[in-house]
């Protein structure tokens, strides 16, 4: 965490930095590679500019957390990784890749940095912020494509005119990107509030819902499926008091289920074949998937670094979990791995952290979420605001803090924290 000689913001505070608005655009441009010039869009140029404002911070403060420790080892790794592919498969291996790696390490770094001089509040104030602006958006380009041109600012909004890119080159971009700011917009209509605080949150998930739709992406239909399926099971069980009456439910629950797939096995497993086999790129995916094993063989401890390795080197596995594999080899997973082990520990205690991550790793099965500057933006932004609210947390229970704890801030800080 950024050392407490930093800057500490009023806790109670929650109005939004004018500044943090260049952030907000960027990530929300993000998707829209149709607009960049080789690897550099608005986006990008945005969020460094950001960035910019906490580049001493940066490079003078020490900072000890899972992000940078990651960074820190699995930079290194691809790098070997680059080398060997360089050296005996030139073909599926990219150098000029490594930048971009290189970008997602400085951007991400830069986030949690910025973020940390920021109470949970504001943080929290952030995501919602950057979640309605998201949403709002892209149903309006998704509008204008429909009722005015396909085409905005010079660049096409439409994959092949079949699927809903809002700018990118591929529906993944804004997909991944929709995967991880929906769940604030529900999380908000949960959330302590009047009725008329719920009703844009409400708007901006029915609008999540259109653009999902509209990508046509299977991949994060399934993610949004099994995130709210997950979280509906998480929210009947808080209302059931006592441990034992929970256990009782969840037994209930998962009996229940069990039955229910071992009755309709046969018509499930029909209606999937059906599914992936009627997507263009369903079967193909899974040949494409088996093909790790021939990469691995060429260097199954470091991998190849970034590049193209599915299919002997020529097209690209559609898996964040096997890109990694092959990129980094079998060190380079279990760094990834260790990683998502430690965020896990880290948001664990605040479930909305959770619920906003998942949907982010499942949509990793069937696209390259991990190369998304979004994906890495919104992990920043949430392990920041884990270790600020964990600060504050052993900062209420030091000793002779009992009047600081019954102020309101206080109170406010402790509502937050255990809300949801």
């Amino acid at each position: 965490m950024v050392q407490s000689y930093l800057k500490q913001p009023n806790n109670s505070e929650k109005k939004l930095q004018a500044w943090d608005w260049i952030l907000i655009i960027g990530i929300t441009l993000s998707p829209m590679n149709r607009l960049r010039t080789w690897k550099v869009g608005p986006g990008e140029l945005l969020c460094i500019l950001w960035s910019l404002k906490y580049i001493w911070q940066l490079l003078t403060v020490t900072i000890n957390n899972c992000l940078l420790r990651f960074w820190l080892v699995f930079l290194p790794v691809i790098v070997v990784g680059t080398a060997y592919g360089q050296l005996f498969f030139p073909k599926e291996t990219e150098p000029g890749a490594l930048l971009t790696w290189v970008y997602f390490f400085f951007i991400s770094v830069s986030i949690y940095t910025g973020m940390s001089t920021k109470s949970p509040e504001q943080i929290k104030k952030f995501l919602v912020i950057l979640s309605t602006v998201v949403t709002l958006w892209y149903m309006f380009l998704y509008i204008y494509s429909k009722n005015v041109s396909r085409i905005f600012l010079g660049v096409n909004l439409w994959y092949w005119q079949v699927r809903y890119s809002g700018g990118g080159n591929n529906p993944h971009l804004l997909a991944s990107l929709i995967a991880g700011v929906m769940f604030f917009n529900v999380y908000l209509l949960f959330d302590k509030g009047s009725v008329l605080k719920k009703i844009l949150p409400l708007i901006c998930t029915v609008f999540n819902l259109i653009i999902a739709l509209a990508t046509k992406s299977s991949t994060l239909y399934i993610s949004l499926v099994v995130t709210m399926v997950s979280f509906a099971v998480y929210r009947i069980l808080t209302v059931i008091p006592g441990k034992r009456e929970k256990w009782v439910a969840l037994s209930v629950m998962v009996i229940i289920t069990s039955l229910f797939l071992g009755l309709t096995w046969t018509q499930l497993y029909e209606m999937i074949y059906a599914a992936i086999s009627g997507d263009a790129n369903g079967m193909g995916r899974l040949e494409i998937f088996k093909s790790i094993v021939v990469t691995l063989k060429k260097n199954w401890v470091f991998g190849l670094g970034p590049g193209t390795h599915g299919m002997d080197g020529t097209i690209e596995y559609h898996n964040t979990y096997l890109e990694i594999l092959a990129m980094g080899g079998v060190i380079g997973l279990g760094l990834f791995t260790a990683f998502s082990w430690r965020l896990y520990k880290l948001i664990r205690p605040y479930r909305w952290m959770l619920f906003g991550v998942l949907p982010l790793y499942l949509y990793g099965m069937g696209g390259f979420t991990m190369r998304r500057l979004s994906f890495w933006a919104i992990l920043a932004i949430l392990i920041a605001c884990a270790d600020r609210s964990n600060e504050a947390a052993k900062r209420a229970s030091e000793p002779g803090a009992a009047q600081a704890r019954s102020s309101p801030a206080a109170l406010e800080q402790r509502s937050f924290l255990k809300r949801f």
